[in-house]
């Protein structure tokens, strides 16, 4: 599938240019990215649904939750391909499944509003029930690239709180020895050091 991701994602970075669009659905404004919160939205709202459906509540609050559900997944979509479209090619793999379960589990939920309005109630039970397993794989998907890939992760600010800024003393040069490895401590951060420099900074 590189073929088709590489033309998505360039596609996106094309039609896309810098500016006040770009930055907001990347979540500049706020310094936090856009899509994360809005995806827990719209899967918020389904995962509502299903549990209303399953305690045999109200099903005006159920068709209302799916709606709000499907409009919050447009914006949540819209942000999620510009952030997309500027990973590594690993990340957009596992990203471009992502995407798709979203997909799938959007169409789901759109047929299952759809039936519940046409007085199909059981039909629509079971589609959310399926669109429900298909956001939920997406979701677990969204977690993966964010905090095993670091997909969206910001490098650049200092952590302060890990590693004091400035130069730190690890151990005297002679406390090194010749061609085997040695670790150290530095505040909550382990280092390796194989017969190197005895400082390091951050």
């Amino acid at each position: 599938m590189d073929r088709p991701i590489r033309a998505l994602a360039k596609t996106m970075r094309q039609r896309l240019r810098p500016g006040l669009v770009r930055d907001l659905l990347h979540g500049v404004p706020t310094g936090k990215p856009a899509h994360p919160p809005l995806a827990q939205a719209a899967l918020g709202c389904w995962i509502s649904a299903t549990l209303l459906d399953a305690a045999k509540a109200d099903q005006r609050a159920v068709r209302l939750l799916l709606a709000a559900g499907i409009a919050t997944s447009l914006p949540t979509a819209a942000a999620g391909l510009t952030d997309w479209s500027s990973l590594h090619q690993e990340q957009q793999r596992v990203g471009f499944v992502h995407l798709a379960a979203n997909v799938l589990a959007l169409g789901l939920f759109s047929g299952s509003l759809l039936a519940r309005v046409r007085g199909r109630e059981r039909a629509g039970r079971a589609l959310s029930y399926a669109g429900l397993a298909a956001g939920g794989f997406g979701g677990y998907l969204g977690g993966h690239l964010a905090y095993r890939m670091a997909a969206g992760a910001n490098h650049a600010p200092q952590v302060s709180h890990l590693v004091p800024l400035g130069w730190h003393d690890l151990c005297l040069l002679k406390d090194l020895p010749d061609g085997r490895p040695v670790s150290r401590r530095l505040g909550y951060i382990s280092l390796s050091s194989c017969c190197g420099a005895p400082r390091t900074s951050r």
